[in-house]
């Protein structure tokens, strides 16, 4: 269909203006179509749940997730108290190079249980209950 439509609107042209169909595209070397008349299908196959998108982002391996760190949570600095002064002070944890956390994705969560296959779009809603 498209195929056809492309062929009609250059014949067009040609009849327009005749010395146009001779001229080469200096800034279109190639153009791919996708008709979407022929391929119904592909738009479909998007992965739209919660699940899908994590694992779309991250990649569920064996219902596991891994992720830096710094996305799931800064690691908490520990108060202790002084034996010097009898004050309490911040003792900041060292600094790591980006690590990896892995996260379980099953239905044991039961966060992940009620969100996994629900669209994505209405995660947001879900979570604020």
């Amino acid at each position: 269909h498209l195929a056809n439509m492309l062929i009609r609107m250059c014949h067009e042209v040609a009849v327009d203006d005749p010395s146009s169909s001779l001229l080469i595209s200096q800034s279109v070397d190639s153009l791919i179509i996708i008709d979407r008349s022929i391929d119904l299908i592909t738009t479909l196959c998007t992965q739209l749940t919660y699940e899908g998108l994590i694992d779309e982002l991250f990649g569920i391996k064996a219902l596991h997730v891994e992720v830096d760190s710094s996305i799931v949570g800064p690691v908490q600095a520990t108060t202790v108290m002084s034996t010097t002064t009898c004050t309490p002070y911040q003792l900041q944890p060292p600094i790591q190079p980006q690590s990896k956390k892995k996260n379980a994705f099953n239905s044991g969560d039961k966060l992940f249980a009620q969100l996994r296959d629900i669209n994505f779009a209405i995660v947001k809603g879900v979570l604020n209950r």
